[in-house]
């Protein structure tokens, strides 16, 4: 694979940044300012166009004042990120690893370009621990973007 694209792709996957990403032909390359500049703009155009699911990449705090946004932070501990990483076929180190970096990478990318730390839970509308599955996880956001409408639905004459 290239590297410019591995790269990018471990970038937005892990939710993390490198800096100074080369660009063929490009003097300058293509540095993470320049990514992150790209994600806000791409992040607000696609909020701005209704009703939409995105996932990580600084979101909450580049829509923190956009009032329809509902921001969901879903969580495992430490050794369920681990187990579900060797199900996928690696070592309990190489698991424990990859858990430790990539928390370490998403903290680092919140506290360089957002100013704060990750989770920063006063961004969030609701967290949700997903060791009970992800339909678990999937009715909890329904339930929580239901009750969150119905205190927004006008009110009846009759009520």
């Amino acid at each position: 694979m290239d590297p410019l694209v591995y790269r990018l792709f471990k970038v937005f996957a892990r939710g993390s940044y490198e800096r100074a990403l080369p660009v063929e032909g490009s003097a300058s390359g293509f540095d993470t300012d320049q990514m992150v500049d790209l994600l806000r703009k791409v992040v607000e155009d696609v909020a701005s166009r209704g009703n939409c699911v995105i996932v990580g990449r600084g979101a909450p705090f580049i829509l923190r004042d956009h009032p329809d946004a509902f921001h969901v932070f879903v969580y495992a501990s430490r050794e369920e990120k681990i187990l579900r990483i060797k199900s996928i076929g690696k070592t309990e180190k190489e698991a424990a690893q990859l858990v430790s970096e990539i928390d370490a990478e998403r903290a680092s990318f919140i506290r360089h370009y957002f100013g704060s730390e990750w989770p920063c839970r006063a961004l969030y509308n609701v967290m949700i621990n997903s060791k009970f599955g992800d339909e678990y996880v999937i009715e909890m956001i329904l339930q929580h973007i239901a009750a969150v409408e119905k205190l927004h639905a006008p009110q009846s004459a009759n009520a």
